[in-house]
């Protein structure tokens, strides 16, 4: 294991592990490098986005190579994943205690089982999984943090969504929150030919109303007609089952069952 060379680096507002310039070379340099087999942020940035017009893609699409992240890092799985066409992995930050992320013993399996044993399973850590609308779909899993999808939307560096899998979670969010981000997604298009909806956890989700959260992204997104779950294996402060974005996945919301189904590590 080794950290980047600007890994202790801070901006002048304090906000950022370094200006722009070092987390692009940082990135740029670790798939560049052979000795690197794969990528993991330690933890996201709400100013992740500021990197993607200095990647370099097309040293990206000849060094693939698993990158990991979550929250704001979401930013990074998509884009990697729509302009160098590499699959990256919606997981947990690599920090560990207080019982949160990587310390959970269904993390650790399967961060093994998905990142050393390539196993196409993805299974409950305990509570069962809802079915929020029936059916069953096949199509890539795009998305994850619903701010996230709100800075990508309208940009370049975008992944079409057309024939995706959603993924969709939050933090620390209300029903207001969800509401005005979801419906400027749709109104964007970027919803549009979706053909299944995952639901992930929405961790510190406040309704004084005593609404759960996934009643909101239902109302929401009912339009689609699409078979719609709640799972909580990803998110934030979950057991992570460490979800390949832009792979193919089999989801069958009646039975409660998701799949892998095609090879997710290239070379």
């Amino acid at each position: 294991m080794r950290l980047s060379d600007n890994f202790h680096a801070v901006d002048k507002y304090h906000v950022s592990a370094g200006i722009r310039e070092q987390r692009a070379d940082d990135i740029n340099s670790m798939f560049a490098d052979p000795e690197v087999h794969a990528i993991w942020s330690v933890h996201s940035g709400g100013t992740a986005n500021e990197v993607l017009p200095l990647l370099d893609y097309e040293l990206i699409k000849s060094n693939p190579k698993p990158f990991l992240g979550k929250s704001d890092v979401d930013v990074l799985l998509m884009a990697l994943h729509h302009k160098a066409g590499v699959i990256t992995f919606h997981g947990c930050d690599t920090k560990i205690g207080r019982e949160r992320e990587f310390d959970f013993a269904y993390t650790q399996e399967w961060f093994q089982k998905r990142m050393m044993e390539d196993s196409k399973e993805i299974v409950p850590s305990g509570k069962p999984w809802k079915t929020i609308a029936g059916g069953s779909c096949e199509g890539k899993i795009l998305g994850a943090n619903i701010s996230t999808l709100v800075k990508l939307s309208g940009t370049p560096y975008c992944p079409d969504f057309h024939g995706a899998i959603l993924l969709l979670e939050s933090y620390e969010s209300t029903p207001r929150d969800i509401i005005w981000k979801l419906t400027h997604l749709k109104q964007t298009g970027m919803f549009d030919g979706i053909v299944g909806i995952i639901l992930g956890s929405n961790f510190g989700y406040k309704d004084p109303s005593g609404h759960e959260a996934f009643e909101v992204y239902r109302d929401i997104l009912e339009e689609y007609n699409v078979p719609m779950m709640q799972v909580d294996e990803f998110g934030h402060y979950q057991p992570h089952a460490f979800w390949p974005i832009g792979a193919r996945v089999k989801m069958d919301a009646d039975k409660q069952e998701i799949a892998i189904v095609e090879d997710v590590f290239q070379s």
